[in-house]
């Protein structure tokens, strides 16, 4: 179960904007994170949610999508997400928090892929300008990642065997294609003393 979760968990960034998600659909996908390991189970995380349309039309422009693809990255109204997560947080070892926060948005996004919907992790967020948006105070921590969700509106293909050519992802009409190293690639077989 938990391969089939993560070979179907793809960043997706369009999405069937009419098919709305809940206050409840969220702190559901939150409530995995609260149970997730935490270095020296500090449980620094605040969690944020934006569901409902208005809020979420505000937090679109503070989101750069899909800087690989150009314009063609941009998700067009009605592909817009239909949720947003911002994961905040502060910390004296922010190495670790960064780690809980990676930790975090994978089971959200595990999660939202076992209920059918997709999502994305951005960091290329305006944080200063989206403060506001989510009612955030001087009080609150900073804004670390927001994660946008939804039910899918494009399709996915991982392509085997990246390491000749490049990386980057691309589209064909609503198809996008995901270059994977091959397993072989990325483990080191090495013999010690």
């Amino acid at each position: 179960m938990i391969k089939e979760l993560v070979y179907r968990n793809r960043s997706c960034r369009r999405f069937q904007e009419q098919r709305r998600l809940t206050k409840e659909d969220l702190l559901g996908l939150v409530d995995l994170a609260r149970c997730t390991a935490s270095h020296r189970n500090a449980q620094e995380l605040r969690f944020c949610l934006v569901w409902e349309k208005e809020q979420c039309d505000k937090v679109f422009p503070l989101m750069v999508f899909a800087s690989a693809l150009g314009p063609e990255g941009q998700p067009r109204e009605g592909q817009r997400p239909a949720a947003y997560i911002a994961v905040l947080g502060e910390s004296k070892s922010q190495n670790y928090l960064w780690a809980d926060a990676g930790l975090a948005c994978q089971s959200i996004l595990l999660g939202a892929a076992e209920q059918g919907l997709l999502g994305c992790i951005f960091g290329s967020v305006k944080r200063e300008q989206i403060r506001p948006v989510l009612g955030l105070t001087e009080a609150d921590p900073p804004v670390l990642l927001v994660i946008a969700l939804g039910f899918p509106d494009e399709d996915f293909v991982i392509e085997e065997g990246a390491l000749e050519g490049s990386r980057d992802y691309w589209r064909e009409g609503r198809t996008h294609h995901v270059p994977k190293l091959a397993l072989s690639d990325i483990v080191l077989e090495r013999k010690g003393e």
